[in-house]
């Protein structure tokens, strides 16, 4: 077990024991990483609660609700998130937190968000805290509006997110490092599905790499089972013609459309919108774009956006600028109290193997003296300082 100077060793305790009891070993990476995401996140409730008594607090977003546990100490937690969770926290995961729910539920309430971040509609809060949410949600002002509306005077967002830093580490990581593999896969993707598919030899060969990786079939064949199976659609409708170049915009949306449908509707009613056509049409039409053995090729070699809603890479590392963020914070009635650095995956890795005490001393050390912009993801503080 490790311990975190500003995280009580009794809560921690209580959640580790729970993830053995249970046997939810799969979780204990990620107990670790909200463990080092709350020792920064501490000090800031902490000093934001003196002489205030019976905090409400909202946490947007709540995942596996690990971090609504560890609000729970502060006060009362009221959480939420989208009923089509992102598979990439995992199969178990509503499982996971209601059972937790259940073992810290005095002080928990959840509800599952609708179209509003804040589904508890009566209620206004001491505290709002989201990590890594408000990069998917296609208009930042507006949900900063939105969390200006369900705080009360005085009360303050604490809001975590990415930096450009974070961006390029994920290219470098992702894209370049590994790019002979993509670039492998890409090519043998497109050459099993022409026409030597047909050979047994072809269709074992596909079958075995198909147990390993799901996605591994034609692009135009996955859309075409999203759209039947997930979405309901009905893409038999006649053909409307998009441009190629309009279509090209949106192939990183795409990406997320196919990698996770459910969770990623919305962004598929985006594209069809901005299109100004059905999204039947929109889904043909990628249909038989990607039926050009070109266009398959150069769409697996394609680096993914972190957030649904960006165009692209460098579109996505310009939006994700301080200056850019400290911009979509600053609204009326809302006023920046903190901006602090706190994680630096691009120098040390992967955000798990932080966890030993010699590398956590160099990151508690470096957030001190660093900008902001040199961290991979910060915390940015707002607090409401009047009604309208």
């Amino acid at each position: 077990m490790i311990y975190f100077s500003n995280v009580d060793i009794n809560i921690s305790k209580n959640i580790y024991d729970f993830l053995i009891s249970q046997n939810f070993k799969e979780y204990m990476n990620n107990y670790k990483n909200k463990l080092m995401i709350f020792d920064f996140v501490a000090p800031i409730i902490n000093d934001f609660k003196k002489n205030k008594k019976n905090l409400k607090i909202l946490e947007i977003g709540c995942g596996n609700g690990i971090h609504s546990v560890l609000l729970s100490y502060f006060g009362q937690v009221y959480a939420t998130d989208l009923e089509n969770t992102t598979v990439s926290l995992g199969d178990n995961i509503e499982l996971f937190r209601s059972k937790l729910f259940k073992q810290f539920d005095k002080k928990i309430i959840f509800k599952k968000m609708d179209a509003d971040i804040n589904p508890f509609k009566n209620e206004k809060f001491d505290i709002i805290f989201h990590n890594s949410v408000i990069e998917h949600v296609p208009n930042y002002t507006q949900f900063n509006e939105r969390i200006k509306e369900s705080l009360k005077i005085g009360g303050i967002n604490i809001c975590i997110t990415g930096t450009p830093a974070l961006c390029i580490y994920r290219i470098i990581k992702n894209y370049i490092f590994r790019f002979p593999f993509i670039f492998f896969y890409s090519f043998l993707k497109v050459i099993l599905f022409t026409k030597i598919s047909k050979y047994i030899i072809i269709k074992k060969i596909i079958k075995v790499i198909q147990k390993k990786i799901w996605h591994f079939q034609p692009t135009h064949k996955i859309l075409f089972e999203i759209a039947i199976k997930k979405f309901n659609l009905n893409i038999k409708e006649d053909l409307k013609k998009i441009d190629k170049k309009e279509l090209k915009k949106y192939l990183p949306s795409l990406l997320h459309i196919i990698r996770e449908p459910k969770y990623n509707r919305i962004v598929l009613k985006e594209i069809s919108n901005k299109l100004n056509t059905k999204e039947e049409n929109v889904i043909l039409n990628y249909i038989l774009y990607f039926k050009n053995l070109i266009n398959e090729f150069t769409f697996n070699l394609l680096p993914q956006t972190h957030s649904q809603h960006t165009l692209n890479v460098l579109t996505e590392i310009k939006e994700w600028k301080i200056n850019s963020w400290k911009k979509f914070h600053t609204i009326k009635n809302l006023k920046i109290k903190t901006i602090k650095g706190y994680r630096y995956q691009h120098l040390f890795g992967m955000s798990y193997n932080l966890r030993h005490s010699f590398f956590y001393k160099i990151i508690k050390i470096m957030s001190k003296f660093l900008t902001p912009s040199f961290a991979s993801e910060f915390i940015i503080v707002t607090e409401k300082i009047k009604d309208n």
